[in-house]
């Protein structure tokens, strides 16, 4: 890992100046990861698809488990036990969604390209990919309000979890146990505002996600270049960015493994949390996707696709690629 960034937070509030400058300075010195670092195991799919039922119980105490591997040789089902608590001080109650998971995959890029701290500005280019751009990227009221609440659930909500059979069984980080009870996102949060109103916030990355050291351990991390996602022309609200980054993320985990190169939108939907949505609004949707798809097959990454009907509705989007 590169180490480009080295303030920290105590130093900011420390320095004798007005944070509020210093976090504008840090901000202009801050560059976006180009490229984007996915965890792809099965405990960061579970956390992040969690229902409001399932997401109620956990926060209640309850403990679930992941399975692994389904009857393992002389084993059986290897088990990932986990937990998912409120920090203290806390009482948030949502689900974690796809754009939780996709601001989660943006901080970890930049820890990964050697950056301790970010800005919601430096998030929303990484969510968009428009990492190649200057000050005309940045998130307008609504997107900035989405990032922040999606980083402070990130640093308040606490993960349990005991993946000690896992790494004994399967030869996973030299089979030494991997045992966590950290933040989702272990960071600082600093908010502020210039003098000239421009947004100011700055995260402070204090260690690295557990859910990374997980996802290293098991070698189960999908990367691509960011700007993939930047498609011309297409607005990033809230809905558009859940689904490109979800939707890129299949693709390329169907083309790592060499899957049925089929996208349901029924699936895309309800990941994204609009299977219940009006008709208007699913109809952008589908549109969006397949403008997506469009632009992936313009940049290479897909041969060609076709959307699928069934009983004369929108079903699918089916796609071709080159295999290796």
């Amino acid at each position: 890992m590169k180490t480009r960034n080295t303030i920290t937070l105590k130093e900011i509030l420390h320095s004798g100046q007005n944070p509020a400058d210093t976090l504008r300075k840090l901000n202009a010195q801050i560059y976006p990861s180009k490229v984007r670092v996915e965890l792809n195991d099965k405990l960061m799919k579970f956390v992040f698809s969690l229902t409001e039922g399932g997401t109620k119980r956990l926060l209640g105490g309850e403990v679930f488990s992941v399975v692994e591997k389904e009857n393992f040789k002389n084993y059986g089902d290897i088990l990932t036990a986990y937990k998912i608590l409120n920090a203290a001080g806390y009482s948030i109650q949502r689900p974690l969604t796809e754009f939780d998971r996709d601001v989660l995959s943006v901080c970890i890029s930049e820890q990964e390209e050697g950056n301790r701290y970010t800005t919601p500005s430096i998030i929303y280019r990484g969510l968009t990919g428009k990492v190649n751009r200057g000050s005309d990227a940045k998130p307008g009221k609504d997107q900035l309000a989405a990032i922040i609440d999606s980083i402070k659930i990130l640093m308040s909500r606490r993960i349990h979890f005991d993946a000690s059979d896992l790494c004994r069984q399967l030869n996973y980080n030299d089979s030494k146990p991997i045992k966590v009870n950290d933040s989702i996102l272990p960071a600082w949060f600093v908010e502020s505002t210039t003098i000239n109103g421009n947004n100011a916030t700055v995260i402070f990355f204090e260690r690295e996600c557990p859910l990374l050291k997980l996802a290293k351990a098991k070698k189960q991390i999908i990367t691509y270049p960011t700007q993939l996602l930047d498609v011309p022309g297409q607005q990033n609200t809230f809905m558009n960015i859940s689904l490109k980054n979800y939707a890129l993320r299949r693709v390329l985990e169907i083309i790592a493994h060499n899957m049925t190169a089929t996208l349901t939108f029924g699936d895309i939907f309800e990941k994204c949390r609009i299977e219940d949505a009006k008709r208007d609004k699913k109809l952008d949707a589908r549109n969006n996707l397949i403008k997506f798809f469009e632009h992936l097959k313009t940049e290479s990454v897909i041969q060609d696709f076709t959307v699928v009907k069934k009983r004369n509705a929108f079903y699918s989007i089916k796609f071709t690629y080159v295999k290796e």
